[in-house]
């Protein structure tokens, strides 16, 4: 599985370093805004790349946007997106084993008509 939090990292120091080129580090505890110099548009570019590198958006209902401040927050939100995924694998199986069986029944009684 990809580093997560490092891909993180390195996506917030890029975008970081369109902005400054004072920043040469990333860390969990330095805030979007108030330490980065973030703004709105740069947090909506670092989410869609996001998206894009992880192939996940927490956003969408598991996480509210507005309640990420810190690096931290982000990589947590992206871990709890992750563990929910992993955690509803079985779920999801159970899900298509029970909808494949409906399916075969519907063309069984099909046939016998």
């Amino acid at each position: 599985m990809v580093n997560i939090e490092q891909i993180i990292h390195e996506t917030v120091l890029q975008i970081a370093q369109q902005n400054s080129a004072k920043i040469t580090e990333i860390d969990s505890e330095q805030k979007l805004n108030a330490d980065l110099g973030f703004s709105s548009l740069d947090l909506a570019q670092l989410v869609a790349i996001l998206e894009i590198k992880l192939n996940a958006d927490p956003f969408a209902e598991l996480v509210s946007i507005t309640t990420i401040r810190t690096v931290g927050d982000l990589c947590d939100a992206y871990e709890k997106y992750f563990n929910q995924s992993e955690a509803n694998e079985p779920e999801k199986a159970s899900f298509l084993e029970s909808t494949t069986r409906a399916e075969l029944r519907r063309r069984v009684q099909q046939v016998q008509r």
